[in-house]
């Protein structure tokens, strides 16, 4: 994908709305970067799908066909004043930044860009490669409906997916948690309120609209039937030595970015009944004692470079993950990488007592990475049902795992392997 990306941004130059972006297209009559559906230009096939970045600034995601396959190779943040920018690292000219252990870095108003954008850049086998351009100026909105496959302002509909799901019929959510039966309640009245940090145990956060972070920094803390939606890295973040959190019918919201909806971060806890969505990974562990159960965790993000997963954990013991819904797949963009992804242990501690039971997944390069024998120690999956939208496999790396034969497909009841 990365040499993609770069070939990409070494094509010809578009001079548009006051910054330059790169293009394969000598046409004048549509900016196959802005304007969504799909489209011809030059011989070749793109589309391109927009969404809200925030309430004030979109961007929008560009395909083009490669060797037969839809292929990442833009993604443009629409004209918006430099203020609405301030601080974050995509508009600031030399900023270098880690996000997950990959670098990143950002270039202004160079001769490239020309004086109202700023391009980032992810290293990638020691080169610089380019990922994303923001552009500066007057407001631009588009629609943000159309989807790959949604038909609409393309001239075909959708004609392919970078990861194309096997065929055969898609789970059956019957029985599994769905949105219908997690998140808030029906008949609760949200309060609107701005991000938390809460810093008194035994705080209950009841019935909020949290239009921001929720930062956990003290003991025995409940969240319950409310809402978190923000694009900042961690919507709820359970900060180290904290024990006791319960998240409880609580709907999290990353807003499409980069982030983890929850990240256990040291800190121990139970989520339970929630509907978490819109990031790039659902729940990040990095902690012992969580309980993850009756959960529906879907629609994760992907950019170029991410390793989106609905459950990732990255060191923990005594972790359990029973009866939730992990949606790996989304039919208008295919596969993510995992429904649970072990690996790159932080600090090297090897996971111990890892429970996985009756849950439904689907969708993933591989469903289930279980991390091999280097990074778990010992871990049982057991009466999980899986459907078919893997691109490789339902598991890999389960050599120090118990897999039993209870583990099936959704479809047919047939043991998964």
């Amino acid at each position: 994908m990365f040499k993609n990306i770069l070939i990409a941004a070494s094509g010809a130059m578009l001079a548009l709305a006051g910054f330059l972006i790169p293009s394969q297209s000598a046409s004048a009559d549509v900016n196959v970067y802005t304007t969504p559906g799909e489209h011809t230009s030059s011989g070749r096939q793109w589309r391109t799908w927009c969404e809200d970045y925030s309430s004030t600034i979109q961007r929008c995601w560009t395909e083009i066909v490669s060797m037969g396959k839809w292929t990442f190779n833009n993604l443009t943040y629409l004209p918006a004043p430099r203020a609405l920018w301030t601080n974050n690292p995509l508009a600031q000219n030399g900023a270098r930044w880690n996000s997950d252990g990959r670098q990143w870095r950002t270039s202004c108003n160079d001769e490239w860009t020309g004086p109202n954008a700023c391009r980032s850049f992810i290293l990638v086998d020691g080169k610089w490669v380019f990922n994303n351009i923001v552009a500066f100026g007057t407001p631009k909105r588009v629609d943000t409906s159309w989807r790959p496959g949604s038909g609409g302002t393309g001239p075909g509909g959708s004609t392919g997916s970078q990861n194309p799901a096997p065929a055969g019929p898609a789970p059956s959510y019957s029985g599994f948690p769905d949105a219908s039966n997690t998140g808030v309640p029906a008949g609760v009245t949200l309060r609107q309120s701005s991000g938390i940090v809460v810093t008194t145990p035994g705080t209950v956060i009841d019935a909020l609209d949290v239009r921001g972070s929720i930062v956990v920094r003290a003991d025995n803390v409940t969240i319950k039937n409310s809402r978190v939606t923000t694009d900042a890295r961690y919507p709820i973040h359970i900060t180290s030595g904290v024990t006791g959190t319960l998240i409880d019918h609580v709907e999290v919201s990353n807003a499409g970015s980069n982030g983890k909806g929850i990240f256990f971060d040291g800190g121990t806890g139970t989520v339970r009944y929630s509907d978490i969505h819109s990031a790039e990974d659902g729940v990040h562990i990095v902690a012992d004692g969580v309980t993850l159960e009756h959960n529906y965790i879907h629609d994760l993000t992907r950019f170029a470079g991410a390793h989106p997963d609905t459950i990732q954990i990255r060191g923990g013991d005594n972790i359990t993950v029973r009866h939730n819904n992990l949606q790996a797949y989304t039919a208008s963009i295919g596969v993510m990488n995992a429904a649970i992804q072990i690996g790159s242990l932080a600090g090297g501690d090897t996971i111990t007592n890892l429970r996985v039971t009756d849950n439904l997944m689907n969708g993933g390069h591989v469903t289930v990475n279980g991390g091999g024998r280097g990074e778990v120690d010992s871990a049982i999956y057991s009466n999980n049902r899986f459907g078919r939208a893997h691109q490789y496999s339902v598991q890999a790396n389960v050599q120090n795992s118990v897999w039993e034969a209870s583990n099936v497909y959704d479809d047919n009841g047939q043991p998964a392997r």
